[in-house]
């Protein structure tokens, strides 16, 4: 008999006042994360209420460049080579949460992209996050058995849920409502958990959960004493790639409280893979025997470097191989299919080549002052190539600064612009090859286009109707430095990130 009387009268007041568990329409919502991932508007940047050009730049030139911080299009008026009189200002003016295409990568039926601020997934009509924030709730209590089902959070299941011990629970997620900067607090409240044997829990204190452990044995329901949220961090994603599995590597350029570095996600787990590298402008998976290798081109360290997709570290650690070092802006990463021994990568103005076995590295193309060459993509060898040389332009890449498909021999030569249907891009920075053999181009304001390859057809995967305005924008400067280029040479800067 023992305590079962006393536990008897003392369960009626022990049920009184530990209070049940919450849903979570109850508990707060998840406030809305600031502009860009929790990052500030630049304060260096003034929408302009009309859309259109100032009446009349002072000095010699005027050139556009995509603003990081609002995704917004900045005009700039140059005064001299060194800096501006007056203020940049941005057209068209945008509204928050608009994407910035850096990066495509497609597996099966699914085209990734990185939108600027997350991680999302294109499926027929369909185009939803997969990654807006990384992060970690650690949930302490007791009566986490091996039977647990489920936890509960806002009334949304964790999909990557982790049981370390039957006193300690972790949820691996990627959504910004829950551990994203700026969220609304996430209390135990919010928070509930199922197994087998002990049916349904939630939020109570620890001399509750006792008694109840005490009366009903293996039967007593889960409790939950403790959350913490660890490592939450928002996003800035620049780059994507996926590996054999589905597996999607994003890089995210950091700040203060932006991750930077790169981080893996199965859309229902999202993990830290690199750390200490904030400003990763390339990313490539190159599958091998063992677990594949990942290939990123890391601009804060001015540098191309690889690892194994299954060792996850630091930037610089003893898992990194550096492909080639002393790289300016590398990004835009692509490995010859043909030849898979040459890599090529955008790098400054210039497209280089390295030869992976002797690591030499040549210019395939140099480009000029205003170039920015981005979603550097190789094609595989033609089955009718000629013995006596292959001259098929398969060498495509992308500048923010041209308004169609660059494309070259992977020797460099031939170089030309190609006709892109069924209008002109607007400031394309990641080009990727779909599984069905077409090409996808990301546009820097959000238009995902998928293109033959032979520039015959294009179809829009992701309208974006804001872009408009900025194309008009950026006729009328073309035109205007069209005429200026008669007298002397256009001014042109664009920012890469």
């Amino acid at each position: 008999m023992g305590l079962r009387p006393w536990l008897a009268a003392l369960l009626p007041l022990i049920g009184a006042q530990t209070p049940a568990p919450t849903t979570g329409h109850e508990c707060p919502p998840p406030t809305t994360l600031d502009c860009a991932a929790g990052l500030r508007p630049s304060r260096f940047v003034a929408p302009s209420p009309t859309g259109g050009l100032r009446p009349d730049c002072p000095g010699a030139a005027r050139f556009l460049r995509p603003d990081p911080l609002t995704g917004a299009v900045v005009e700039v008026c140059a005064s001299h080579p060194n800096g501006t009189q007056v203020e940049p200002r941005a057209l068209p003016v945008r509204d928050c949460g608009e994407a910035r295409i850096g990066g495509l990568a497609a597996y099966l039926e699914h085209v990734y992209y990185a939108s600027g601020s997350g991680v999302r997934r294109i499926t027929g009509n369909q185009d939803i996050e997969i990654a807006g924030a990384v992060g970690e709730i650690v949930i302490r209590g007791a009566n986490f058995g091996e039977d647990l089902e489920y936890l509960e959070i806002r009334a949304k299941h964790c999909k990557s849920l982790i049981r370390i011990s039957s006193e300690e629970l972790r949820c691996r997620t990627g959504d910004p409502g829950w551990v994203g900067p700026r969220a609304s607090p996430l209390d135990r409240n919010c928070i509930v958990a199922k197994t087998t044997k002990g049916g349904v829990g939630g939020s109570t204190e620890p001399w509750a959960s006792r008694y109840r452990e005490a009366e009903l044995g293996d039967h007593a329901p889960p409790a939950i004493f403790d959350v913490e949220v660890s490592l939450s961090m928002a996003l800035r994603t620049r780059a994507v790639a996926v590996d054999g599995d589905g597996s999607v590597f994003a890089s995210s350029l950091g700040s203060e409280d932006v991750f930077g570095g790169i981080i893996k996600t199965t859309e229902t787990d999202v993990q830290v893979f690199l750390r200490d590298a904030p400003r990763i402008l390339g990313l490539l998976f190159v599958a091998d025997e063992k677990c594949g290798l990942l290939y990123y081109a890391d601009a804060s360290r001015r540098l191309i470097g690889r690892r194994s997709a299954c060792k996850a570290g630091r930037a610089g650690d003893a898992h990194e191989t550096i492909v080639m070092k002393n790289v300016d802006e590398p990004r835009g990463l692509s490995l010859d299919p043909s030849s898979p021994n040459h890599l090529y990568a955008a790098s400054s103005n210039d497209i280089i080549r390295i030869d992976l076995e002797s690591g030499k590295t040549d210019i395939v193309i140099r480009g000029q002052a205003h170039d920015a060459p981005d979603g550097v993509l190789v094609l595989p060898l033609p089955d009718n190539a000629q013995l006596r040389g292959d001259r098929s332009l398969r060498l495509l890449w992308l500048d923010a600064n041209r308004v169609s498909v660059r494309a070259a021999t992977t020797a460099g030569t031939r170089a030309r612009t190609l006709k892109t249907p069924p209008e002109a891009l607007r400031f394309p920075r990641a080009l990727s090859l779909n599984t069905d053999g077409r090409l996808l181009v990301g546009e820097w304001l959000g238009r995902i286009w998928s293109l033959s390859q032979s520039m015959r057809d294009g179809e829009l995967l992701r309208p974006d109707a804001s872009t408009a305005a900025a194309a008009g924008v950026r006729a009328a400067v073309e035109n205007e430095e069209l005429r200026r280029s008669r007298l002397q040479p256009a001014l042109y800067t664009l920012l890469k990130v």
